[in-house]
């Protein structure tokens, strides 16, 4: 009876070092937490005028007329539009309505999730010379692979 006390007693010590030990190895792991940044977003209402739609900045500004029938804004912080004149036709615009990304085809939103229509906050997919890269919103692209 002693014995199988003292087994006991030693199964029960050597838990108790190992979980400590893992405790212990866990609290001196170093986690990099990436800075929270907060966004500023300018560009995020969308108004209609018989059953055309434009866009204002959140102090009720007229940033695009409402001559579009769809207008995603992928990012809201930036001043990027795309603005569809009908189901297929579109154009990506500025606050200015200058054409932006001219120089390249298929210029894309990348959808986050097929469930909402959130879109990827840095890159939109491109097409170029047979290539397709992602670009950034300042217009720096990377060409990735070929058809």
């Amino acid at each position: 009876m002693r014995k199988r006390n003292i087994k006991i007693l030693i199964v029960v010590l050597i838990v108790i070092i190992l979980v400590g030990a893992i405790i212990w190895a866990n609290t001196r792991k170093k986690y990099k937490l990436e800075e929270y940044v907060k966004t500023r977003y300018d560009y995020f209402a969308m108004y209609s005028v018989d059953d055309k739609v434009g866009v204002i900045d959140k102090k009720g500004n007229l940033i695009l007329e409402a001559d579009y029938s769809d207008v995603f804004i992928p990012n809201p912080s930036k001043d990027v539009f795309f603005a569809y004149e009908n189901s297929t036709d579109y154009k990506i615009l500025n606050s200015n309505g200058k054409i932006l990304f001219s120089n390249y085809e298929n210029v894309e939103a990348l959808q986050t999730s097929e469930l909402s229509i959130d879109f990827e906050k840095v890159f939109l997919k491109f097409q170029k010379d047979g290539k397709y890269g992602l670009i950034d919103f300042s217009r720096k692209s990377n060409c990735s692979s070929r058809i």
